[in-house]
């Protein structure tokens, strides 16, 4: 480089030299062409239901290695093997005093609904249910008076207030791991 010049990156002085081409351009350019031949070839054998590849085509299972084989880190151009018949889970027999005993088996019947606190459902109404009507109201009705937006910001804040005073302050035990069942 001269002084005068700047070490710019991508400059290039003219003591660098261009980068040489591969000597085999020609070489690997025949083969690329061979194996789109090859391709070309297969596809339209297979476009048109003929098994047979068409004329210079190379067959997946000859030596030359340009074949799809040749490329195929996957095994795909081999037919897929059955999966192996085994036992699989739930392939089992149980025994017959289990079997009864699982047939036996009867659940207790859930509690009534109206046993529940109405509080609660309320409060639950209020922080999940006036945010989705928000979102709604914003969609579908932009120009709602006033005192509907102040209803339902005031139950969203009411529903998670009461739900947040419900929380218990303590729990029963302070030593707790949380290792029991």
């Amino acid at each position: 480089m001269t002084p005068g010049e700047d070490n710019v990156p991508g400059s290039r002085s003219s003591e660098d030299q261009p980068p040489e081409e591969p000597q085999d351009a020609d070489a690997s350019g025949q083969d690329d062409d061979a194996v789109w031949e090859d391709l070309v070839a297969r596809l339209k054998a297979t476009d048109s239901g003929d098994a047979s590849p068409g004329p210079g085509a190379v067959s997946p299972g000859s030596g030359s290695g340009s074949g799809f084989s040749a490329f195929d880190p996957l095994g795909l151009s081999s037919p897929a093997a059955p999966p192996p018949v085994g036992s699989g889970p739930r392939d089992y027999e149980t025994d017959p005093e289990v079997e009864e005993e699982l047939d036996s088996f009867v659940p207790e019947d859930p509690g009534p609904l109206s046993e529940a606190d109405p509080r609660f459902a309320l409060a639950w109404a209020g922080a999940a249910g006036s945010p989705l009507l928000i979102v709604l109201l914003l969609i579908f009705w932009r120009s709602a008076p006033q005192p509907v937006w102040w209803v339902l910001i005031a139950g969203f804040a009411a529903g998670v207030g009461y739900l947040l005073w419900q929380l218990p302050q303590r729990g029963d035990d302070d030593h707790d791991d949380g290792a029991r069942l």
